[in-house]
């Protein structure tokens, strides 16, 4: 559940609408969807697959789209640039803009730049952390080669060899056994 879906949720159990108008100001259209149909176990998401969610924060931002995230985020949490996701999957992949899926890149750019004109959004010129850039920790790539390297360094902190589903750590025992912790 999105923070944008309460409103048209509440309003559904409640049996009210949501006005056009409040003292004769124009009202901005609900973005949220009723989970009304989830809560009765009708069905499994409010959402369809052209729907999408969009948020900014902090001049973080980022729009979701069925199983796709695009997201840009500040240094050093994020990379300063737009990356990819697919995290409907069983790992999570990061994938510069210009690399993996291009056209849907594209498209998720699309529905941004629908959300930013639908609802006057203003990002910030400048980072809360731009300033604190020597004091942060440095931001840890999620790849399998930074996995592997911390495996292999947490395994020889114990004293281990790293086995090759990078799991869990090889030691043999005083009787030449292989165990595995």
């Amino acid at each position: 559940m999105h923070v944008a879906d309460l409103m048209p949720t509440l309003l559904e159990i409640a049996g009210a609408g949501y006005p056009k108008t409040y003292k004769g100001r124009e009202l901005p259209p609900l973005m949220g969807k009723s989970w009304g149909r989830v809560l009765a176990g009708q069905a499994e998401s409010p959402r369809t697959e052209q729907d999408y969610l969009a948020w900014e924060i902090f001049g973080n931002r980022a729009v979701r789209q069925g199983d796709w995230k695009l997201r840009w985020e500040y240094k050093p949490l994020g990379k300063g640039d737009w990356e990819l996701f697919q995290p409907g999957g069983r790992s999570r992949r990061a994938q510069g803009p210009r690399r993996g899926a291009p056209d849907k890149v594209k498209a998720l750019m699309a529905l941004w730049d629908d959300y930013v004109r639908k609802n006057n959004v203003i990002l910030p010129s400048r980072s809360m952390f731009e300033t604190l850039d020597d004091q942060l920790p440095k931001r840890v790539p999620d790849d399998r080669a930074t996995r592997r390297s911390l495996q292999e360094a947490v395994c020889a902190a114990q004293g281990h060899d790293a086995d090759p589903s990078l799991e869990r750590c090889q030691s043999e025992n005083q009787s030449g056994r292989t165990e595995i912790s």
